[in-house]
């Protein structure tokens, strides 16, 4: 139980809108090989929890974020959200 609430009740460091018309896919990993978790629609606020850099599959850094999308997290990326 305790490891349920400290999962589901992390802090949210700001919310973000998807910019993307045709929405934007929620991923399982900050890569856009990995599997897609949702489909996030345009226009649509979610809460980033983790903001990182990281490796891409192409080679150059990129920045991802760790959100909490009506419940389910997954990973994002920042080239397809506007912060709030």
């Amino acid at each position: 139980m305790a490891a349920w609430i400290a999962l589901h009740s992390r802090p949210t460091l700001y919310s973000v809108r998807v910019t993307s018309k045709t929405g934007l896919n929620m991923r399982e990993e900050p890569a856009t090989s990995a599997e897609v978790a949702a489909k996030i629609p345009y226009f649509e606020t979610i809460k980033v929890i983790t903001d990182s850099t990281v490796q891409t599959d192409a080679g150059p850094m990129e920045r991802w974020y760790e959100v909490n999308y009506d419940g389910s997290f997954g990973w994002v990326s920042a080239k397809h959200v506007k912060k709030l």
